[in-house]
């Protein structure tokens, strides 16, 4: 949700921001996303991504989204699957 609120990614393109989000999914959930279609859509390497990775886990520690709330309560209705009840704890990379 913290790319959906203000314009801390926007020097990134789309594809990085997503191949991103489900390494860092992958480091909190400690799960793989490891579908089949996923794979052959992911075009980064981890360093490629490395600057991007950083940005995304210091916005998640110091919490700069959820600035307004909105973002946030608009994905804790059902119909959102409640993603935007989930609690996230991130460990010391």
């Amino acid at each position: 949700m913290i790319v959906l609120e203000g314009n801390y990614l926007q020097r990134y393109n789309p594809s990085k921001i997503v191949s991103t989000v489900l390494l860092v999914c992958n480091s909190v959930f400690k799960t793989k996303f490891d579908n089949k279609k996923l794979q052959e859509m992911k075009q980064y390497s981890k360093e490629e991504i490395f600057e991007c990775y950083k940005e995304i886990v210091e916005l998640l520690r110091s919490g700069k989204s959820y600035a307004s709330g909105a973002i946030k309560r608009k994905y804790q209705a059902e119909k959102y699957y409640k993603v935007g009840k989930l609690k996230i704890q991130l460990k010391n990379d």
